[in-house]
């Protein structure tokens, strides 16, 4: 039985071997899917998921919801990556550069309309809890 590994809210970073998932028909993705509503896979089927740069996209509850949707399909010992903006970093790194830490704080929506907006914002603290 072949491998199923999910690359979520993929943009323009196309996984071999995943399936690359976004909302974004532009980005020509393997499947066209809004990650607002459940993920078209079984119970305990994906092996692995990368999450990268997606979860700030969405408010906290609706955080929620995609990583609960996350832990739904993912096999028991799955691999599971995420990335999220680290807030305390981006202050510290771009104290005096207000336009750049702006941009990294709440996106952008030049290229992806509503879904560049940043609704959250992860420590590693907050991410963690």
């Amino acid at each position: 039985m072949k491998s199923v590994k999910l690359n979520l809210g993929c943009g323009l970073d196309y996984k071999e071997g995943f399936v690359n998932i976004d909302a974004v028909a532009a980005v020509n993705p393997d499947l066209l899917h809004d990650l607002h509503q459940p993920l078209p896979f079984a119970d305990n089927s994906v092996s692995e998921i990368v999450a990268q740069d997606i979860l700030e996209h969405f408010t906290k509850e609706d955080s929620q919801k995609v990583i609960a949707e996350i832990s739904r399909v993912l096999k028991k010992n799955g691999i599971l990556k995420i990335r999220v903006p680290n807030v305390d970093d981006i202050v510290e790194r771009f104290a005096n550069d207000p336009e750049t830490r702006n941009e990294f704080l709440y996106g952008t929506t030049l290229h992806t309309g509503i879904f560049g907006a940043h609704k959250v914002g992860y420590s590693k603290e907050y991410l963690i809890t």
